[in-house]
């Protein structure tokens, strides 16, 4: 395959992935208000997870874990949106492909994964903490606050690349200015 046929694949995946996500996090957030609003409805999420146990045991933690499952899935929906944004980018080329946009765009996905990291490693910590006090709660990948450590990682990496990124552009500039 080209470079050019890789990308519009990535760019299609991307698409996909960011739709899903947007879904996810909406049915997220529109069925625990409707929980709240309306108590006898149901309490699974979006098919994938009943916290109804959580609920009647305290609305206050409820909602506190339904805030860190909603950032996770919004803050996977918007690093999708950066990747995306990225591949629609009509500046960019790969002529010089050390330039301050890209660097950005590696920068803003850095810091998005890392939260996204921040976030899943506290509300899995906090379904933990809440399962300590007998509740039976589903676990980690089924609240989708799994693989912390992953995003973390990825976090740091991306950010490396971007200072690499960086030390591209300042050598770019300077071959630039001696030619």
């Amino acid at each position: 395959m080209k470079t050019k046929q890789i990308i519009q694949l990535v760019n299609i995946l991307a698409w996909i992935l960011f739709v899903v996500l947007c879904v996810e996090a909406g049915a997220i957030i529109v069925s625990s208000i409707l929980r709240l609003a309306m108590p006898h409805h149901s309490g699974r999420l979006f098919k994938w997870a009943d916290l109804s146990a959580l609920f009647e045991y305290d609305k206050g933690h409820f909602i506190a874990l339904i805030i860190m499952i909603s950032m996770v899935t919004m803050l996977k929906a918007y690093l999708f949106f950066i990747v995306i944004k990225l591949m629609n980018d009509k500046t960019l080329t790969f002529s010089h492909p050390f330039n301050k946009k890209v660097n950005r765009f590696i920068f803003m996905g850095a810091i998005t994964a890392f939260f996204i990291g921040v976030f899943s490693k506290y509300g899995f910590e906090y379904a933990t903490w809440l399962s300590t006090k007998g509740l039976s709660l589903p676990d980690a990948a089924a609240l989708k606050l799994d693989g912390a450590h992953v995003w973390l990682l990825m976090g740091i990496i991306l950010f490396v690349i971007g200072l690499v990124f960086k030390r591209g552009i300042e050598l770019q500039q300077e071959h630039d200015l001696t030619v």
